[in-house]
């Protein structure tokens, strides 16, 4: 914060001493290089506030696509447990006899074990379209989530940048404190 103020009052001052020797009447060659110093700094600090903004605008943008991120994760999840529960079902129909002990395990994950586990199942083509898009949801849930964890990376390395006045940044809530670090 200190440096916030220094470097908005360096300006502040040349413009004072800029002033003074106006009034004084002093033609001193200095003046042009006050000014030339003035306008440096003007840029330099136009830019060390854009900086700043643009990364409280990038805090914000990742927040929100951390929220949407999370949302599209629950939505797959809800796909491929709906998809393997009509997996366990077309299997049920077509093996009664396994149905107590096996079905019950089938998981997203494990879906193409069964297939290696019953080889008539991959002459079905329902079967085979229904484990591809079980398959498909999954490689897109882990995409989501290796996203999601980047950018909880980038969340909690923009909090604690050295670089970064922290008063610029967006604070986060509760909700997505939790989020962000994974609390319950």
């Amino acid at each position: 914060m200190y440096l916030l103020i220094i470097l908005a009052g360096i300006p502040v001052l040349w413009l004072f001493i800029m002033i003074l020797l106006e009034v004084s009447g002093s033609t001193d060659d200095f003046t042009g290089g006050w000014i030339g110093l003035f306008v440096v700094s003007l840029i330099f600090g136009a830019v060390f506030f854009l900086v700043q903004f643009t990364t409280d605008s990038s805090q914000v943008s990742d927040i929100e696509e951390l929220a949407a991120t999370q949302e599209r994760i629950e939505v797959y999840e809800g796909k491929t447990n709906a998809l393997t529960k009509a997996f366990e079902d077309l299997l049920s129909e077509k093996y009664p006899n396994h149905e107590a002990g096996i079905f019950d395990k089938i998981s997203p994950d494990n879906i193409e074990i069964y297939l290696a586990k019953f080889p008539e199942i991959r002459s079905g083509e329902t079967f085979i379209n229904l484990t591809d898009k079980v398959l498909l949801l999954n490689e897109q849930l882990y995409a989501e989530k290796i996203e999601l964890t980047d950018l909880k990376q980038d969340i909690r390395y923009r909090l604690r940048n050295p670089w970064i006045f922290q008063s610029f940044i967006t604070d986060l809530s509760p909700e997505q404190h939790r989020l962000v670090y994974n609390e319950k």
